[in-house]
């Protein structure tokens, strides 16, 4: 896309592409390690207190054990979907309050263009 004074953004079509969200963990949590910690044997989510009470000492005897596996273990969940997408990319990055601005009126205009459900459509 161009206008008089030149480029404004570009626009890359991909049909079919493969998309992965990853979860890394809450964003209001203090500096840490990435993901989530899982009980292993029950396949449940824990909490961080809840995995540090789980911490147990045991015998260093070299001979391992059914205590000695591990019963947490820290995760990073991910989903794989297959989407069309478009990524529209602006010559000069806009500022925050711009960006959301564009964003909301290329996807109504796209929306009113194509016949879209508001629901069809994520930005």
């Amino acid at each position: 896309m161009t206008d008089a004074d030149g480029l404004i953004a570009t626009i890359q079509y991909g049909d079919a592409a493969e998309l992965r969200s990853i979860n890394r963990g809450q964003r209001r949590r203090a500096q840490g390690p990435d993901g989530f910690w899982l009980d292993t044997v029950r396949g449940e989510w824990l909490t961080d207190s809840r995995a540090a009470a789980m911490d147990s000492d045991g015998d260093d005897d070299g001979v391992p054990r059914a205590d000695d596996v591990p019963r947490k273990q820290r995760v990073i969940p991910f989903v794989e979907d297959r989407r069309n997408i478009a990524i529209m990319r602006w010559a000069a990055p806009p500022s925050e309050d711009l960006a959301v601005t564009l964003m909301n009126a290329v996807e109504r205009g796209i929306e009113a263009t194509f016949q879209l459900e508001d629901s069809e459509l994520t930005t």
